[in-house]
């Protein structure tokens, strides 16, 4: 039986700057189909770059005409800190590679060619945002052009937070305590807890509120209210806001992070033992995420290009 596993995608705005631009100049939307056709027709071997003493390559690049997106396949190709591999019977032992043998950890990605959009699988062991900013410029090969993905703001999770009927838990970290002002009135519930934590003379507090084993009631909307304003006026003295809400009795409890606002989703995905995930397998799940996103993301994006 797989194991269910989240991985998280996020979504950016293929960008580029021209090196005589100004640094006040917009920015531009670079067309990643035109460097897809530029590259059409290379080998596996042209498409290699070193990064990071590693190598990185573009391994698939699928058009899906219904859709016009691409699905794109990227690889960050190790050499190096191989593990070993063991049997039930026997011991660990050290795994060889041939000379033209890598270990291939992959990220995908979905380009939308309506708006530019960029949705991107990430692990620990993939290539990064950055690093694919890296591969790009090398593949495109341009100096005086510089490509790069910039992330999409989400819509406020402050805003999203507030819709909800009822609130079970909220999480909050106050930093550099001693150094910072608390913008709020001597009043309120959030500022009396602030003085508080003053009081013992910290750097660092990080409390938590909750309903408990109360299932059917909220703290008090009200005081939550106005907790929102304050957070929202002092993220510099707040290093952390997660609350647990539900919209109705019986709807579950979700959890959100107030200062996530990069725009990103989760794809369920289920490992089965001995069996890497095919690249098909990553496109169907993040099609799916992505169409249910596509308005949200006209929204933000301005639309069509």
């Amino acid at each position: 039986m797989g194991i269910s596993r989240k991985i998280k995608m996020d979504y950016f705005t293929v960008c580029y700057h021209k090196s005589s631009d100004l640094a006040s100049e917009r920015d531009k939307s670079f067309d990643l189909c035109a460097l897809i056709a530029k590259i059409d027709k290379t080998s596996l071997e042209d498409r290699m770059f070193e990064y990071y003493h590693e190598q990185a390559r573009l391994d698939k690049f699928l058009y899906n005409a219904k859709g016009d997106y691409w699905f794109l396949s990227f690889t960050r190709l190790r050499e190096t800190n191989i593990p070993s591999k063991a049997r039930v019977t026997k011991t660990s032992e050290p795994m060889t590679l041939e000379d033209d043998e890598f270990i291939s950890e992959e990220c995908s990605a979905i380009f939308d060619c309506r708006t530019g959009v960029l949705m991107l699988q990430r692990n620990i062991h993939s290539l990064s945002p950055t690093g694919i900013n890296e591969y790009l410029n090398r593949l495109w090969g341009e100096n005086d052009i510089r490509i790069y993905l910039r992330p999409i703001p989400g819509k406020s999770m402050i805003e999203k937070a507030k819709r909800a009927d009822i609130y079970r838990k909220i999480s909050l970290r106050f930093s550099d305590i001693d150094n910072k002002f608390f913008e709020a009135p001597e009043k309120s519930a959030l500022k009396k807890v602030y003085n508080a934590c003053q009081e013992f003379k910290c750097v660092n507090a990080e409390i938590t509120i909750t309903m408990g084993d109360n299932r059917k009631s909220s703290l008090n909307n009200d005081t939550i209210a106005d907790t929102f304003k304050e957070i929202d006026a002092n993220k510099d003295t707040i290093s952390k806001a997660i609350i647990g809400v539900k919209e109705t009795d019986d709807s579950k409890v979700e959890v959100i992070d107030l200062f996530e606002e990069n725009m990103h989703d989760y794809v369920n995905v289920v490992l089965e033992k001995r069996v890497s995930l095919s690249s098909e397998y990553f496109e169907n799940e993040m099609r799916e995420v992505f169409e249910n996103r596509k308005g949200e993301i006209y929204e933000i994006v301005g639309g069509i290009k």
